[in-house]
């Protein structure tokens, strides 16, 4: 990584790839970054509020297996949808993008946004400061560090639990430096359980 390269700091997520990821039983692979993680108020409440919808109940659990690590971020604009009980559209995306800009990065730092839909991740990018990846574009980086078989297993999981992701690239329109910092951020990372500093192998699990 040059050394002007921005530094990531917390990942951020909107409600696609955390089903597709709990579709497939694969929550996890979020935490390998040794990141932060932001949920949105309104991303969570999308993806959870009814319990029968694929993911749901794993979400839930994961985040709280996980809340030393994930935080769901009240939003202003979810608080007044609740308090008026009616139904907002996009309310997901909306909490996504004032969580976002929300956000208080160090000066030179970055976020990862990660997405699935090409029209969010247009309309969810306030500045430069934010990086926004695919849910494919993460899983296929930690494949190619040997962290997991392959991107293709995660989605085919997906699709056998009913969920059918969308195959986005939105790393390949990235800045060069940009590019650096998020390959930078998959070098480090570690499954869960071993020494971010051990420079042991890294076995892949089974997808």
């Amino acid at each position: 990584m040059a050394d002007d390269a921005p530094v990531i700091t917390v990942l951020v997520s909107d409600t696609s790839p955390l089903i597709t990821l709990a579709s497939a039983q694969s929550l996890e692979y979020l935490l390998y970054l040794g990141l932060p993680i932001v949920i949105p108020d309104g991303v969570f409440y999308e993806a959870t509020a009814d319990g029968a919808k694929l993911g749901a109940q794993a979400i839930r659990e994961w985040v709280l297996a996980h809340h030393e690590r994930v935080r769901i971020a009240p939003t202003s604009i979810f608080a007044a949808a609740r308090s008026s009980a009616q139904r907002v559209k996009g309310l997901g995306e909306l909490s996504a993008l004032e969580a976002v800009q929300d956000l208080d990065l160090p000066q030179g730092a970055r976020a990862i946004l990660m997405f699935e839909d090409a029209r969010a991740a247009r309309t969810l990018i306030p500045d430069n400061q934010i990086l926004a990846v695919s849910t494919r574009d993460f899983l296929v980086a930690l494949a190619g560090e040997g962290l997991i078989s392959s991107a293709e297993a995660v989605y085919q999981r997906a699709r056998e639990a009913g969920r059918h992701p969308a195959d986005l690239d939105l790393l390949a329109h990235l800045s060069p430096q940009d590019r650096a910092a998020f390959e930078a951020v998959i070098k480090t990372a570690r499954p869960l359980g071993t020494d971010a500093g051990a420079n042991t192998p890294r076995q892949p699990p089974n997808g």
